[in-house]
């Protein structure tokens, strides 16, 4: 095994390695995220936009009504 390392750089491969390894994680997350079955954010987002509008609804009295002047 040390002469295939004599042949081929170490440096070379780790950083091809780690340039490879890079980009199929980043395209595998951007294919999930592009796609409605593996997108596991969706709920995450949606739960968090609805809890802030609830609370926001529920923390501010309604308007009251205008007085009609007659």
């Amino acid at each position: 095994m040390w002469r295939a390392w004599k042949i081929i750089d170490p440096r070379t491969v780790l950083l091809s390695l780690i340039v490879f390894l890079s980009g199929m994680a980043f395209f595998l997350h951007f294919l999930a995220f592009n796609a409605d079955r593996f997108y596991w954010l969706k709920d995450v987002v949606h739960d968090a936009s609805h809890s802030t509008q609830t609370a926001a609804a529920t923390a501010a009295p309604a308007p009251a009504p205008a007085a009609s002047h007659d």
